[in-house]
C-alpha cells in the first residue's frame, strides 16, 4: 500500500524507539529543533525538547516473546508554543532485548533456536504481492506447524505482514533487497545505494518487537574465494559500519552460500552467521548421509567465527503427489527425509541456533529447464496444501505431548 498524508509544518517527520524487557523506553523524534515533544504509553508520560532522546519506564511490563506476545501503544505528541498537539504519531510496539551472547541468540535472556522458513509474498490469486486473506492463512499455518520465525527473502516485506508477526509473535529477520550482489559490477553507487535501502528498512521497522534481526544481503556473487576477498572486504566493512551507526540493538546478518560462503570477509563483521546449504539437491543428490557430513563439515568451519550459527536455507523440491519407496529427487519422501536429516544435525550442533527451510510453499519463477513453472521446494503447494515434510516437521517442531 502507499499511503499520502498530509502533516502540519513543522510535525513529526520520524519516530525512532527502543523498547526494553525491563519497560524502558526510548523515543528520539525528528521535529524542529527546540520543539516540544511528548511520548506517553498508557499512564508512564514523559515531555522534553525535540533532537533528544527522552526516556520512560512503564511499570509491571510483560515482555514480549513468542509464548506471550504483548504490545503497547506508543503515543508521540509534537506540542506548540501553547502546549496544544500540532503533530501526532501512534506506533505500537513491545518490550524485549536480543542479543547475541556467544554461540547464543538470546530473547529476553533466554537462548532460543529458530524454527520457520523463508517466505516469498506470492500466491496463486494475486501472484507477487500483499494478500490479507492468504496472510490470516499463512500465519494460521505457521501455527499449526510449531513455526517461530520467518525471512523476509529477498527484501522488506508489507507493513501488514509485520503487523501480523508482531501479533503473532513470530520472530522474523529483515532482509534488505540485496540478492546475488556480483562484485564484478559493484562500484561506489552499488555501496551508496545498498546503505540507503538498509537504513530505510531500518527506519521503517526499527519499533517492530518482531524484528529480531537486519540480514544486508543474500547469496553474494563472488569470482574466486582470493578475488571475493579482495574485491568484497572493504564493501562490506562499509555496509555493516553503516548499518552499526543506525542505532537499533539489533544483530546483523546476511546469508552466503558456495566456497566463500565459509569464511568470507563479511562473517568478521556480522553479529550472526547465517549459511544457505543445499546439500542433498544441488551437491550430492540423492545422497541424504553425504549431505549431512558436508552440512556437518560447514557448520564445524563457520563456527570457527566464535559466533551464533544460522541455517538460512536448506530443503528440496518436491511435486505434490510424487512418491517413492527409495531415495528420488522430486518425491515428498525425499524432501521430508533430507528436511528431517538437517534439523537433527542443525540441533545437534552447538553452535548452530536453528534453520530455516527453503520454502514456506512453493512459488512462481521465470522460465527454466530445470523448473516447471514453480519452485516446488515449498512444503506446502502454492494453494496451501500440506506435503508430507509439513507433517515431518509438525512432529519435530510442535511442543504437543
Amino acid at each position: 500500500p502507499v499511503w499520502l498524508t498530509a502533516t502540519p509544518q513543522g510535525g513529526i517527520e520520524a519516530v525512532r524507539l527502543r523498547a526494553h524487557a525491563d519497560g524502558t523506553l526510548m523515543c528520539h523524534a525528528d521535529a524542529p529543533a527546540g520543539a516540544r515533544v511528548r511520548v506517553a504509553v498508557g499512564d508512564a508520560v514523559t515531555e522534553g525538547a525535540a533532537g533528544s532522546p527522552l526516556c520512560l519506564r512503564v511499570p509491571e511490563v510483560r515482555p514480549w516473546s513468542p509464548d506471550d506476545p504483548a504490545l503497547y501503544d506508543v503515543v508521540v505528541e509534537r506540542l506548540d508554543a501553547l502546549g496544544v498537539v500540532a503533530d501526532r504519531v501512534d506506533l505500537r510496539t513491545g518490550f524485549r532485548d536480543v542479543e547475541v551472547r556467544g554461540h547464543q541468540l538470546l530473547l529476553n535472556g533466554a537462548p532460543i533456536t529458530l524454527k520457520g522458513f523463508g517466505k516469498h509474498e506470492d500466491g496463486p490469486i494475486r501472484g507477487r504481492g500483499l494478500d490479507l486473506p492468504q496472510l490470516v492463512k499463512d500465519f494460521g499455518l505457521l501455527d499449526w506447524i510449531g513455526a517461530n520465525s520467518v525471512r523476509t527473502s529477498h527484501y522488506p516485506y508489507s507493513e501488514a505482514f509485520l503487523d501480523f508477526a508482531d501479533e503473532a509473535g513470530i520472530l522474523v529477520i529483515d532482509e534488505v533487497f540485496s540478492v546475488n550482489l556480483d562484485f564484478r559490477q559493484v562500484t561506489e553507487a552499488t555501496l551508496a545505494q545498498h546503505k540507503a535501502a538498509v537504513q530505510a528498512l531500518i527506519a521503517r521497522d526499527g519499533h517492530r518487537p518482531c524484528v529480531i534481526a537486519w540480514s544486508l544481503a543474500n547469496e553474494p556473487g563472488y569470482l574466486g574465494e582470493a578475488e571475493y576477498r579482495q574485491r568484497s572486504g572493504p564493501y562490506w566493512q562499509a555496509l555493516f559500519d553503516h548499518a552499526r551507526g543506525l542505532a537499533r540493538p539489533r544483530p546483523r546478518t546476511h546469508a552466503t552460500v558456495g566456497s566463500a560462503g565459509r569464511a568470507g570477509p563479511a562473517f568478521g563483521q556480522a553479529d550472526v552467521v547465517s549459511i544457505n546449504r543445499y546439500f542433498g539437491w544441488y551437491q550430492a543428490p540423492a545422497q541424504i548421509k553425504r549431505a549431512v557430513e558436508l552440512l556437518r563439515i560447514d557448520l564445524d568451519s563457520v563456527a570457527a567465527h566464535g559466533k551464533p550459527v544460522f541455517v538460512a536455507e536448506f530443503g528440496a523440491d518436491a511435486l505434490a503427489g510424487q512418491h517413492s519407496t527409495t531415495p528420488q529427487l522430486f518425491t515428498e519422501e525425499y524432501q521430508a527425509d533430507l528436511i528431517a536429516a538437517f534439523w537433527a544435525e542443525i540441533e545437534r550442533h552447538p553452535a548452530c541456533i536453528g534453520g530455516h527451510v527453503w520454502n514456506f510453499a512453493d512459488f512462481r519463477t521465470a522460465q527454466h529447464s530445470r523448473r516447471v513453472v514453480l519452485n516446488l521446494k515449498g512444503v506446502f503447494t502454492r494453494d496451501r496444501q500440506p506435503k508430507r515434510a509439513a507433517f515431518v516437521l509438525r512432529d519435530l517442531w510442535s511442543d504437543r505431548p
